[in-house]
């Protein structure tokens, strides 16, 4: 299983991503989860606790930096720009 999972929401996927996914994930260990709402121009962060994720961090400007992956920081404002 990864470490890491980003979700891009689509109108037929949102609620799923948001719940049934989010679930599988927690229970199989991924340790960070991102749900990308381009609709909302909004980045969510979950990072994995004992068993679940924690409320989330909402990004809708500046920079994500990823604790799985270190290196990897991406600028809200340029993710959707293209």
């Amino acid at each position: 299983m990864p470490n890491l999972v980003i979700e891009i929401l689509s109108t037929s996927t949102a609620k799923r991503d948001r719940t049934e996914k989010k679930d599988i994930y927690a229970r199989n260990r991924v340790d960070e989860y991102w749900i990308v709402d381009p609709r909302r121009k909004l980045v969510t962060v979950f990072h994995l606790g004992d068993r679940e994720y924690d409320a989330g961090h909402i990004s809708t400007m500046g920079t994500i930096r990823s604790q799985v992956l270190p290196k990897l920081r991406i600028a809200v404002e340029k993710l959707f720009a293209l």
